[in-house]
């Protein structure tokens, strides 16, 4: 789900939020200086419909995008920075460490992973009915969450809708 933090089988409501969602493009930007990505290789997880791997190009990115979260198919030391945006990587669930292994195979020395999830207070946890935005929330807040004990550095962007 690289392009949204849910999913649309509705082209044109796709199309419509596309032209809405972070506007001010602060997610490539961050993904960037976090990165950086800008003139490296890129693996972009569960690629959606090319939203974010436009963005990504826009940096400078060269961005390989696979449909799933499985980059087993992809060579050791292929990438720069493995990015999942909203997708996997959920925390404690079973498959995360899974997933982070594939992640660090893939990568090449130095290189990074990049997940971005939405952390509970936003927009479209309001939209969901309360069983899905239990399961769409990923609260990192606390000292003891997967991600800090795992050695994740946590940032917070806020830039969902722009209208």
């Amino acid at each position: 789900m690289a392009d949204f933090s849910v999913r649309l089988s509705d082209d044109d409501l796709r199309s419509r939020l596309e032209s809405v969602i972070d506007r001010e493009e602060k997610i490539p930007r961050a993904l960037e200086a976090l990165g950086p990505v800008g003139d490296r290789r890129v693996v972009l997880l569960d690629s959606d419909r090319g939203l974010r791997a436009r963005q990504l190009e826009a940096v400078g990115a060269r961005v390989s995008e696979l449909p799933g979260l499985s980059a087993a198919s992809l060579p050791r030391g292929l990438a720069d920075a493995v990015i999942s945006c909203w997708a996997g990587f959920d925390g404690d669930s079973p498959e995360t460490p899974g997933q982070v292994s594939e992640a660090e195979r893939v990568l090449r020395p130095g290189g990074r992973l990049l997940v971005v999830h939405d952390y509970g207070r936003d927009d479209v946890s309001r939209l969901l009915d309360d069983e899905a935005s239990e399961g769409h929330q990923v609260d990192q807040r606390s000292r003891d969450s997967w991600f800090l004990l795992h050695d994740f550095k946590l940032r917070v962007l806020h830039c969902w809708w722009t209208f």
